[in-house]
């Protein structure tokens, strides 16, 4: 019996570590990549967007929510976010950057932002190893170490919880490094994924940005 209340709990963990609930793999999102002139993903080192963070989402009480983000992908469970989040009842927007290590969410806050203004969202590996970091309008804001891995797709999302929250997303200056140094504009602005009945992705390549708003 010892034994068995044992194995429960160590199965009990096993599924919290692997499977968490987090809020930033919300019920509705639409998402953008870079694809090269074949059509096919753009591979990059980093992720850069200056996205607008919004004022006054709106919000569906009690928990409603809207998240905006870039990230490099690795594989289709694994990868490096930073963005912002506004929840239902917060007065202030927050930053905040996740590791996602082969479906599992390792969530760190980053701090309120200001509304009503655009911010430099980026996550970029450091180079010669397999660390990421996350920066908020240039300032170094976290570091993920030993992320197994150094390079992946380039993507932004615009996430809501409920279908009555905004999923309103301005991504402007896309763009994505280029081996350990080089920055350069997203290849092809592309819409990705797109599971939102009420929102879609407007690709704009010619001008570096993606607009997610009502269609």
């Amino acid at each position: 019996m010892r034994n068995l209340y044992w194995r429960i709990l160590a199965l009990s963990l096993l599924i919290m570590i692997v499977l968490p609930t987090n809020a930033f793999a919300l019920a509705y999102g639409v998402t953008g990549k870079s694809t090269n002139t074949g059509g096919g993903n753009t591979y990059g080192y980093g992720c850069y967007s200056y996205n607008y963070v919004m004022s006054n989402p709106t919000l569906q009480s009690p928990d409603g929510e809207h998240v905006n983000s870039v990230y490099v992908n690795y594989l289709g469970n694994t990868g490096v976010e930073c963005g912002w989040y506004r929840r239902y009842g917060q007065s202030n927007p927050q930053g905040f950057t996740v590791w996602m290590n082969y479906g599992a969410y390792h969530e760190v806050a980053l701090g309120a932002m200001a509304a009503g203004q655009n911010a430099g969202l980026k996550v970029e590996s450091v180079a010669g190893t397999d660390e990421w970091r996350a920066y908020i309008n240039g300032a170094f804001m976290y570091e993920w170490a030993n992320a197994g891995w150094t390079y992946g797709w380039p993507r932004v999302g615009s996430e809501r919880k409920y279908t009555g929250d905004s999923n309103y997303g301005d991504f402007k200056e896309l763009q994505f490094r280029e081996g350990n140094v080089t920055w350069k504009y997203w290849n092809n602005v592309t819409a990705e994924s797109d599971n939102d009945p009420g929102y879609r992705i407007y690709p704009d390549t010619a001008n570096h940005k993606a607009l997610v708003d009502n269609g």
